[in-house]
């Protein structure tokens, strides 16, 4: 439901709370934050990132597109837990719904006081036609209230994580597990702003006297009672933390299992009724879900005998379409559940500020239940090191499959590749990479390796590169690739007006995305180059610039790929723009 009023009220509304904002008239360019990642079609996420190299610091996984939070969030690792704490911030600018272009006016504080944070996110919505849209204010059914109050509170957090308690509830990014073999960057924000989901992370870090770790993640709380949650529980302890040994003593075993207890439950269905939008009728009413009998219909049924009276008509047309209706329905609410369960040990060796050494294992192991997939695979790190020296971070892993298995498999994009229509079917990540038809079986063997440099806070470089080499000569060989570099704080503040800019490109399943050409009257499949674009692309770029004290303006551009009903790769951009105002 959407109102009539012109768009200028809209804008003036952003220029009187613009007007109220002190800004700055002096000091650094304020650190640049982006409204929520827009979901993405990408099937693959960037492979998994090592843990991070420094103690007691958290370093950004290189290979990863940048996980963006919220306009005015604070970072957690820089946030103070000292009295009141109040970070506003203001964001106005344009964005991609559904392929047209909405506009978007968003304040966003942090409100804190010690431990307690809480972020709000105050938006509203203009159209494609700039009316007012509802979006966000909808409170017609007790479903549309609850989503409507529950975007209004981004999150609600206690504490940072790793400290000895951290509870974070709303909005979540940036979740490693398994070392990242499992869970990659994950966050729930994918599918934002068509859907704001109330997730949960929670941590206790170190707690008794064997330094027992625990952790819980649930992606989406409203769909506990459907049955249609992601959700991931680890535990961990230091078996020989009591000892007081100077090596073994940090010496830390965990276990844990990742669970997504229905991949249907990401399909978009905006209106609720049963039906995903690329199969609804009518997406935006959740009454009609299969188009109305037409012609065809009539002549190919007894609707077309003349004997029969218009009500007796009516009643076998209702009873088709009531039919068809449950058909589809049925179809898409089968529940599909995955699951991978891990175990891992890691042992720090230095852990000094100049230079960082830890070493680690995991082990890792899908559970399949979809009846068109293999029940089978696993994938390790039998050796891996995480090091830092100085500014320089990096990580090598060696690393063991038996196929079919995908490193990170849940990742920043998950919510949202978790299940998508692909020509016109519904195909979950699941069956993509264990499908009966798709999966490969066999050894598979090779390396991972990340590095990133921060020069002096100017430039900061980060790259990636994984090789699995399988044991027989007719499977293919995985590979992967991500390079990103991005101007630091002191860069920016040389700079002046340029306060953000970021390169991202990433690549999985490199040479795997065959297409068909035809070559001298005969079809082939064509397969892909190292920098080729293909299905599993993604790149993008962010430009911020310091247009004013305390006023920044935030281009973000991000293109990933898709392929159409005739089998032909088909980009996807997504663009925003932004304003910032820092108070």
């Amino acid at each position: 439901m959407r109102t009539g009023k012109p768009s200028w009220i809209f804008l003036a509304l952003s220029g009187v709370i613009g007007a109220q904002a002190p800004l700055p008239v002096e000091g650094p360019p304020p650190s640049p934050a982006t409204a929520p990642v827009l979901p993405s079609a990408s099937p693959q996420a960037p492979a998994p990132a090592s843990a991070p190299v420094k103690p007691d610091t958290t370093t950004a996984d290189p290979k990863a597109p940048p996980q963006t939070v919220p306009a005015g969030a604070v970072d957690p690792a820089s946030g103070s837990d000292e009295g009141f704490q109040f970070h506003p911030g203001l964001t106005f600018g344009t964005l991609t719904v559904d392929g047209k272009t909405w506009t978007r006016l968003a304040f966003t504080p942090e409100v804190g006081f010690g431990k307690l944070g809480i972020g709000f996110n105050m938006e509203l919505f203009l159209d494609e036609s700039q009316n007012l849209a509802s979006k966000g204010w909808e409170f017609e059914t007790p479903e549309q209230t609850l989503e409507s109050v529950l975007r209004k509170v981004d999150y609600v957090r206690w504490a940072h994580p790793k400290d000895p308690f951290y509870a974070r509830l709303g909005t979540l990014h940036g979740i490693e597990l398994g070392r990242g073999l499992v869970a990659s960057n994950y966050g729930n924000m994918a599918r934002y702003p068509d859907y704001k989901l109330l997730g949960l992370h929670t941590q206790f870090n170190d707690i008794t006297s064997l330094g027992l770790d625990l952790e819980a993640v649930v992606n989406n709380l409203q769909d506990l009672g459907n049955g249609g949650p992601f959700t991931a529980l680890r535990a961990g302890f230091r078996p020989l933390k009591p000892s007081g040994l100077p090596l073994l003593g940090g010496l830390s075993v965990g276990f844990g299992g990742a669970y997504d207890w229905n991949q249907y439950a990401g399909l978009r269905d905006l209106d609720d009724d049963g039906c995903p939008d690329a199969v609804d009728w009518a997406p935006d009413k959740a009454s009609v879900c299969v188009a109305p009998l037409d012609q065809s219909d009539y002549r190919n049924s007894d609707l077309f005998d003349q004997s029969q009276t218009l009500s007796v008509a009516n009643q076998k047309a209702d009873s088709i379409r009531r039919y068809r209706e449950g058909d589809v329905r049925n179809r898409y609410t089968d529940s599909k559940p995955f699951a991978i369960y891990w175990v891992e040990a890691a042992l720090p060796i230095v852990t000094t500020e100049l230079f960082g050494l830890e070493a680690y294992s995991v082990f890792a192991k899908p559970r399949t239940s979809d009846p068109s997939t293999v029940d089978a695979g696993w994938g390790m790190i039998p050796v891996g090191a995480a090091s830092h020296v100085g500014p320089v971070s990096g990580s090598a892993e060696y690393r063991l499959f038996n196929a079919p298995f995908q490193p990170g498999h849940f990742n920043a994009v998950y919510d949202a590749d978790r299940a998508r229509f692909v020509q016109g079917a519904a195909v979950t990540k699941e069956q993509s990479i264990y499908g009966l038809a798709t999966a490969q079986d066999g050894w598979l063997q090779g390396y991972f390796a990340a590095a990133q440099w921060d020069l002096f806070q100017f430039v900061t470089l980060g790259a990636d590169y994984s090789h699995m080499f399988p044991s027989r000569a007719s499977q293919d060989e995985l590979r992967a690739a991500g390079a990103k570099i991005a101007l630091g704080k002191a860069g920016a503040t040389l700079l002046k007006k340029i306060s953000t800019a970021e390169l991202y490109w990433h690549k999985d399943r490199i040479g795997l995305d065959r297409r068909p050409v035809v070559d001298a009257g005969v079809v082939r499949l064509d397969a892909d180059g190292f920098l080729e674009n293909s299905l599993y692309t993604q790149y993008g770029v962010r430009l911020g610039s310091q247009i004013a004290p305390g006023l920044e303006l935030i281009v973000d551009r991000q293109t990933s790929f898709n392929v159409d009903v005739e089998g032909k790769l088909k980009k996807e951009n997504q663009m925003r723009v932004e304003t910032r105002f820092v108070f």
